[in-house]
C-alpha cells in the first residue's frame, strides 16, 4: 500500500489526531474535503499538529497545487466524523481559491486532486470512480456543508 507516488511534503499530524492502523478495514474510497480557506499544504498541516485539534486528514492539496501528507495511508485520519468512513477512506483536504460564497477551488487544485485520487485508486485496487461510493465527500457523513456545493470549481465544474 504505502503513500502516494506523487511528490509531497510531510507535515505529520499530532498523534492525538489520528489512530494507528485501520482496525482491519481496507481502503475502499477517497473522501474529499475543503479547507474553508486559501491555504498552503503546510498551513493546513500546521492545524493538524495542534494536539487539541482531534481532527486530521491523510492528505491536503495547497493553494499552489502542492501535496501535503498529514497521516500515513496505513493509519486512520479523523476527518469524516464517522469512524467506519474514516477507516475505509483516504481523506483529502483541498484549498479553496476564495473564502465564502461557493468556496471555489482552483483548476490547479482540481487537477492535483484528480492525480492524487488516481494514484490512491491504483495502489489500493479501486477500479472505478463512482460518485457517492468510491469518491465521497464530508457532508455525506456529518452535518456540514463541506465541501460546499459538492465542490464548485473555478471552471464551473461541480463534483
Amino acid at each position: 500500500m504505502g503513500n502516494t507516488n506523487l511528490e509531497y511534503k510531510e507535515y505529520l499530524a499530532n498523534e492525538n489526531n489520528f489512530s494507528k492502523g485501520r482496525n482491519g478495514y481496507k481502503i475502499k474510497k477517497v473522501t474529499v474535503h475543503h479547507m474553508a480557506g486559501v491555504l498552503t499544504a503546510k498551513q493546513c498541516g500546521n492545524i493538524f499538529q495542534d494536539p487539541n485539534r482531534l481532527a486530521s486528514s491523510n492528505y491536503g492539496i495547497g493553494k499552489n497545487g502542492e501535496v501535503g501528507l498529514y497521516v500515513n495511508e496505513e493509519d486512520t485520519s479523523y476527518a469524516d466524523a464517522n469512524l467506519k468512513s474514516n477507516r475505509t477512506s483516504v481523506t483529502i483536504e483541498c484549498s479553496n481559491s476564495e473564502t465564502g460564497g461557493d468556496w471555489k477551488v482552483s483548476d490547479k487544485v482540481l487537477n492535483k486532486l484528480i492525480e492524487l485520487i488516481s494514484d490512491i485508486f491504483k495502489r489500493n485496487g479501486i477500479t472505478k470512480a463512482i460518485k457517492g461510493e468510491t469518491v465521497t465527500w464530508h457532508s455525506m457523513y456529518s452535518q456540514t456543508e463541506c465541501p460546499r456545493g459538492l465542490f464548485t470549481f473555478e471552471n464551473g465544474l461541480y463534483l
